[in-house]
């Protein structure tokens, strides 16, 4: 072996070393983010699947994820969703429980009944309480 061979023999090694180490390392981020990423995909999957299952009516997934954003937005759902059955809840009521009246609303109460037109007196309060314009003089 000549004298150089044996003075580049340790540099060479030092940058095959050097070499395996940054492609071990390469290898664990490649792992790291396809782990975090399958795991970030399965999470925003779920709440897709859950805003889907939310806009046709149907039952919400009550599961939780490892992604703290996607928890939020998942509780945000939850609440949107308990608004959305209030609402309905409200719409499906009958219509009479909506503005007052009922079947059992005695018949004199009714303007109806009374023979007086409850829209023309109100007319009449509305024009008495209207104001004049003031003409356009020349």
């Amino acid at each position: 072996m000549e004298p150089k061979a044996q003075l580049e023999a340790p540099v060479r090694a030092l940058w095959w070393t050097l070499g395996w180490i940054a492609l071990t390392a390469f290898a664990l981020v490649v792992a790291l983010a396809l782990w975090l990423g399958r795991i970030i995909s399965r999470s925003v999957g779920q709440a897709a699947r859950a805003a889907i299952a939310l806009g046709e009516g149907g039952p919400l997934l009550l599961s939780g994820t490892p992604v703290a954003e996607v928890n939020t937005l998942m509780a945000e759902l939850r609440e949107t969703a308990a608004k959305r059955q209030a609402a309905e809840g409200l719409l499906r009521r009958p219509a009479s429980a909506n503005c007052g009246w009922s079947p059992t609303t005695p018949r004199s109460l009714s303007p109806i009944a009374t023979g007086k037109p409850a829209i023309s007196s109100s007319i009449g309060t509305m024009r008495s309480g209207l104001v004049s314009r003031p003409s356009k003089s020349s």
